[in-house]
């Protein structure tokens, strides 16, 4: 095998593995802004029973949030085995944000 072919698939196992983690994040923040929102919601009018919706929310919320968490570990995991990495590290390069996840934003109503 060549050498150059062997080091194009381990950088793109890596960005692969820097995608998922931005997409797991994306979606943690998505449910956290939809969570926010409704809270607000029920600061603002403060009747019982959007209090208690209110609180219903959140335990699903947090229920999904956990839910995204552990699907998004088992893909890690995976790529994790495969690029041989021994700890996973939640630290993503700032120029894959900035290139990635704006545009990602950017598109997401398209």
């Amino acid at each position: 095998m060549d050498k150059t072919y062997l080091e194009e698939q381990l950088k793109i196992a890596r960005e692969n593995y820097n995608y998922f983690f931005m997409k797991m994040i994306v979606k943690v923040l998505q449910v956290c802004f939809k969570l926010a929102s409704m809270l607000l919601i029920s600061e603002i009018f403060n009747y019982t029973i959007i209090n208690i919706i209110a609180i219903i929310y959140t335990i699903i919320s947090l229920i999904s949030i956990y839910d995204i968490i552990t699907n998004y570990k088992y893909i890690i995991e995976d790529i994790k085995k495969t690029l041989k990495i021994k700890e996973i590290s939640f630290e993503i390069d700032l120029n894959v944000i900035g290139d990635n996840l704006f545009k990602g934003i950017l598109n997401y109503g398209k």
